[in-house]
């Protein structure tokens, strides 16, 4: 508490001091000062009873606008309780329906049961009693054979009968009848007996339907009810008509044929992906033909005469000629697929035919196309077989073109000529020209497979055309161009599109999307859907349609659910059930979604918030059109190995041709390696012998000059990398990095194990633990942005000497060494770096990484692992590069070691 002084103001405590008496004689005597005291205690008095008053007022004011929040609180609970208290009732009354209808199944399938044995009993003591009637005539028959002569059994002239037949002359009619009523009506009444009708398909819901008319007891009963209504009808007239019905009958699968009719009748949206003018005849022949069939069924078949059955023949004909031609469309589609997948296992065959494993792999592959073989063979038939027989002929064709092509370009090859061919024409620093983008498609489509049939002579065009109508379904979101995708897709094989994160862009988005969605939810508490709805949903619309199979039953349905006219409409007759809208949303996107979005989708439905159930819904649809970006990649991703490099190949030989681009960078990337290995060729063959081993080899050219490329001190960019690597810029500035690292790592190992003391684990120990920890510590330090050099003098100061600090003399020597590592002048990193370049080049040449001693003779022991795998990259990357360019690579070479042969002579 603060020291001060504190006046107490009591009215009632005052008095006036009186005045000298020589001074009180000289004033008058006035009550003016009793006055004034007055006064100033009554306008007191009156401001604090207004103050108080107005306390008052304000407390009073508190206590409404608290009376008022826990009345409208106890409104919202009551709200509340009383939708838990519907909702629950709901879910007990469905939970009761559910119960009383499985009830009600148990029932029926266990007197389905009961039926079922107590007529298997009888058929049982029928065929008993039967059996026991004809060993009894037979046994009469034996007996009465027996009792006759052999003499009269022998006579030819007797004209006595041995065994009198008892001839019954009936009336046709009459036979027939008794004929009907002894085969049809005990499958008729089966029929009745299943229940099967289109009032009962109509109110089923289509999985029940499906189960009910798979069940084999219906089959079977439709079978034989069709085979005796077909016997039936063959009666009539001339029996033209019946004779094709019962050919019909006799086909694989009739009944089956017909119960579909019921399917396509009650509930053709589920049957049918697209209803075009076959589909709408199909439909109504199968209606027609239903409905002439339960006419007859109805009106007592076996009372009626065959004539009846005729307008039900005429149906059924018509009925499943459509039925076969409709399902022929779905036959072709699957045999088409089955012959591409048959191809694409021959591709597979010819990618791994070279490798240790092959034979493992021949014997599966040769199964598994035995086995869709015969598979094509019995769904499509001889024509299928003999399309198979075609598609191989074309491709072998093909293939036979190609292989002669590739030999002629070997000998001669057509080189577009270049547009700037020598460095003169063009400026070095010429950019590198823009790739143009293309922008993904609403929905793009993934092929089943490639191209089937093919012109033989243009197999390589085709490819290629057929490669870049493939990729621009397939384009991301962003700059990235055909090309650039199909490589990035074969280079790394866990290639995927993400989208790029950037700080201050998404700080800007989150801000933008957090006003956006309050302002929404303002609105949305006073159930004023009207301004967000319909465009919202309509957003939503669009991306379960990219989703959503072109012409599939579930792309119909969401145009129809989430039409936004129809709900704008709504909205404005205060009809519109947000809520019930978004379940739906949800539970389309369960559908779509792949199965690692189950739990989110989930999630979803467990939101109460409307804006952020919105917002939530709207950045997993972005995640799951991500994903089927990337499931079309991994599709696309075995064909792209196949074709990769004759649409790479195209696509630069067209850029040649226009003029959009040059060599000249590559022309010199590719001189300064000749001359350099020229130049080593001439120290070790000073005689100048003309012999094998002297000459300087293509493929070493290339080597070097990436390596070379790979190894420099300038920071590669698209400034200063050839042409032919463009596509590339990226990976080769990480692999440079990576080289670094390497290096600065071997380096600083090396010098921390000279530094340590003789005795030192460090130095006796291959498997120091130490300088694990330190290796691992050193990349992660090389791979921040902020790595300094005292940091890494410090880590390698802490490895060797972790009890006690060295001396600074050390110190400062330590951190001089560091220095003059990291700025690639200490001889140790000059050595290291020469070393990993002949390491890499060893694997370019002979395809196979350095063993285990050679690593540690060079002193990266400790950096095998990562070596290892940065070498494997780059081996790919230089294989892919090579088998693209090389065209233009010999020819480059070879006019560069023309220039140089041409200039050493003259000198």
């Amino acid at each position: 508490m603060e020291p001060g002084f504190y006046i107490v103001d009591i009215l009632p405590l005052r008095h006036t001091s009186g005045r000298p008496h020589h001074l009180e004689e000289r004033f008058s005597t006035h009550d003016y000062a009793a006055t004034t005291v007055d006064d100033a205690r009554v306008k007191r008095e009156a401001i604090l009873e207004a103050r108080r008053s107005k306390l008052a007022a304000r407390a009073s004011l508190a206590r409404d606008v608290e009376l008022r929040n826990r009345e409208l609180t106890e409104r919202k609970r009551y709200r509340l309780q009383n939708n838990l208290r519907v909702a629950e009732r709901n879910r007990n009354g469905i939970l009761e329906r559910q119960r009383q209808q499985c009830r009600f199944a148990v029932e029926k399938a266990k007197e389905v049961a009961r039926l079922q044995q107590i007529r298997r009993l009888a058929e049982k003591e029928r065929q008993r009693s039967e059996l026991e009637r004809r060993l009894r005539i037979t046994e009469q028959r034996r007996a009465k054979l027996l009792s006759v002569p052999k003499s009269k059994l022998l006579a030819n002239n007797s004209g006595d009968k041995v065994i009198t037949h008892r001839k019954f002359r009936r009336d046709a009619s009459v036979r027939h009848e008794q004929w009907r009523k002894k085969y049809l009506d005990p499958v008729v009444e089966s029929f009745l007996r299943s229940g099967i009708s289109l009032e009962m398909a109509a109110r089923m819901g289509f999985p029940a339907l499906v189960r009910h008319l798979k069940s084999p007891e219906l089959i079977g009963i439709t079978s034989r009810l069709l085979g005796r209504m077909h016997k039936y009808a063959a009666k009539a007239g001339d029996g033209t008509a019946a004779v094709v019905d019962v050919e019909v009958v006799k086909a694989a699968g009739a009944s089956r044929v017909f119960l579909s009719a019921y399917m396509l009748t009650a509930h053709p949206r589920e049957i049918l992906s697209e209803v075009g003018e076959p589909e709408q005849a199909l439909l109504a022949s199968a209606k027609t033909m239903l409905n002439a069939f339960e006419q007859w069924l109805n009106q007592n078949p076996t009372e009626q005469t065959p004539q009846t059955l005729a307008e039900f023949d005429e149906c059924w004909n018509t009925y499943y000629s459509l039925f076969e031609a409709w399902k022929s469309k779905d036959t072709e589609q699957l045999v088409t697929n089955m012959i591409a997948h048959y191809i694409e296992m021959g591709q597979l065959w010819e990618s791994v035919r070279d490798r240790a494993s092959s034979a493992d792999w021949q014997q599966q592959l040769d199964e598994q196309r035995t086995q869709l073989r015969d598979r094509i063979a019995k769904v499509g038939g001889e024509a299928a077989m003999e399309r198979l027989a075609e598609v191989e002929r074309r491709i072998n064709a093909a293939r036979e073109a190609l292989e002669n092509r590739r030999r002629h370009d070997s000998v001669n090859p057509e080189i577009p000529p270049s547009p700037t061919p020598r460095p003169q024409a063009e400026s070095r620093n010429n950019p590198v020209p823009s790739i143009p983008t293309v922008s993904p498609p609403t929905s793009p489509r993934i092929p089943s497979s490639p191209r089937l049939g093919s012109p033989s002579g243009t197999q390589f065009i085709a490819s290629a055309e057929q490669l870049a109508r493939l990729m621009s379904a397939y384009a991301p979101p962003g700059p990235m161009s055909n090309e650039q995708l199909a490589h990035e897709v074969v280079m790394d094989p866990d290639f995927k599109i993400e989208r790029k994160r950037n700080e201050m862009e998404d700080r800007i988005r989150d801000i933008a999307t957090k006003a956006f969605f309050d302002a929404m939810r303002e609105d949305f508490e006073n159930e004023e859907y009207s301004r967000w709805a319909p465009g919202l949903l309509g957003d939503i619309k669009e991306r379960l349609l990219a989703l959503a199979p072109p012409n599939s039953a579930i792309r119909t349905e969401i145009n129809e659910v989430l039409d936004i006219e129809l709900i704008t409409q709504q909205i404005g007759k205060d009809v519109f059930d947000v809520r019930k809208c978004l379940a739906y949303v949800i539970a389309t996107m369960r559908k779509l979604c792949a199965p690692i979005r189950d739990q989110v989708v989930n999630d979803l439905a467990k939101i109460n918030d409307l804006p952020n159930s919105f917002q939530h819904i709207l950045e997993l649809l972005d995640l799951m059109n991500l994903d089927l970006v990337n499931f079309r990649l991994r599709v696309l991703r075995p064909y792209l190995k196949s074709t990769a490099i004759d649409y790479e190949r195209t696509k630069f030989s067209e850029a040649l041709r226009s003029g959009q681009i040059g060599l000249s960078r590559t022309r010199d990337w590719l001189k300064s390696a000749v001359k350099s290995l020229q130049d080593i060729a001439a120290q070790r063959n000073p005689e100048n012998v003309d012999r094998p081993e002297n000459r300087v080899r293509y493929e070493h050219v290339y080597n070097d000059a990436l390596l070379s490329y790979l190894f420099s001190t300038t920071l590669i960019d698209r400034l200063n990398v050839p042409e032919t690597l463009v596509l590339d810029v990226d990976r080769l500035a990480s692999y440079q990095n990576e080289i670094q690292a390497i290096t600065i790592t071997a380096a600083l190992l090396m010098l921390c194990k000279n530094f340590a003391a003789p005795d030192d684990p460090i130095r006796r120990d291959p498997a120091s633990p130490a300088l694990r920890r330190l290796r691992d510590k050193i990349f992660a330090l090389l791979l921040r942005g902020d790595t300094t050099i005292d940091g890494l003098s410090l880590e390698i100061a802490a490895t060797v000497s972790p009890s006690a600090s060295l001396p600074p003399e050390r110190q400062a020597l330590i951190r001089s060494m560091v220095d003059k590592t990291i700025s690639y002048k200490d001889t140790v990193y000059s050595l290291l770096s020469r070393r990993l370049q002949s390491v890499l080049r060893a694997h370019l040449q002979t395809g196979q990484f350095a063993k285990k001693e050679t690593i540690t003779s060079h002193g990266f022991e400790w950096v095998r692992k990562e070596l290892e795998k940065l070498s494997g990259k780059i081996y790919v990357l230089a294989k892919h590069n090579r088998e693209v360019y090389a065209q233009w690579y010999d020819q480059i070479i070879g006019e560069v070691m023309e220039e140089e042969a041409t200039t050493r002579a003259s000198t």
